[in-house]
């Protein structure tokens, strides 16, 4: 679905993500994990065409990132921001907020595809009428999911997509992504600061540090404290989820 070889991409002059190597099968999920300042939202910024790539390979669905127009870019890609109420604008409904993408690569029936997909993530048709302002927190992330979904991609980039939720909000965002997931056979790539939400989503866990990945996992053994470089032991020291026998506890997110 995805894969990237030796990228680099640098900001102000400086390389923040440095010869990172990886890839996702179809209906595959990787979460990326590390420190502020680490790279990996950088990262996840590059691979949605929002920060230059430097050098390095990027091949999405077989197709070589440079070679795709941002329309057929985004037919394959979509983007999950952190904040969802930075993500939709202030003064537009949510109907047009979900519409925008349907009406720019000119799909048919564009109201009906917006029902579809407040459907999909589990509101009802009221909710097109409404304001960012007038949605949770919870709401608003899932309006942004159901634009992500309007042209139907097959890999979803998800940058920190439960970090601005409360506890309860999180368990259901959780429960619906691995449910899109699902039904839909989506490919995720998660890029968290939470390894116990990111253990829900996925089957392999890379975690950066200062730019590239120290350290790839697969989720059975991050559950079992079975990390071996030092920095993803301070990670896992350092989760709220943390207890004696070097076990992360999950039961807060499930």
């Amino acid at each position: 679905m995805i894969e990237a070889q030796n990228l680099v991409v640098a900001l102000g002059g400086r390389d923040v993500v440095r010869g990172v190597s990886f890839a996702i099968e179809a209906h595959g999920a990787l979460g990326i994990v590390g420190e502020s300042g680490s790279g990996k939202s950088t990262l996840l910024r590059a691979l949605a065409g929002l920060e230059p790539i430097a050098s390095g390979t990027l091949t999405l669905d077989g197709a070589p990132l440079a070679a795709l127009r941002p329309r057929a870019r985004g037919q394959v890609a979509q983007l999950v921001f952190q904040d969802p109420y930075g993500s939709l604008h202030p003064r537009q409904t949510v109907a047009r907020a979900l519409a925008e993408p349907a009406v720019v690569h000119r799909l048919d029936d564009p109201a009906r595809r917006v029902l579809a997909a407040l459907d999909a993530v589990g509101l009802d048709a009221k909710f097109r009428f409404r304001y960012p302002h007038q949605l949770s927190g919870g709401q608003r992330q899932r309006v942004a999911i159901a634009r992500a979904l309007m042209l139907a991609p097959r890999l979803l980039l998800l940058d920190e997509p439960t970090s601005a939720l409360d506890v309860l909000a999180q368990a259901d965002l959780i429960e619906l992504l691995r449910r899109l997931r699902r039904e839909r056979g989506l490919s995720y790539l998660l890029v968290s600061h939470d390894l116990a939400v990111v253990a829900q989503l996925v089957e392999r866990v890379a975690v950066m540090q200062e730019g590239i990945f120290v350290e790839t996992l697969a989720t059975a053994a991050l559950r079992a404290g079975e990390a071996h470089h030092p920095h993803t032991r301070a990670l896992i020291a350092a989760s709220q989820g943390f207890r004696r026998g070097g076990r992360l506890d999950f039961s807060t997110h499930s």
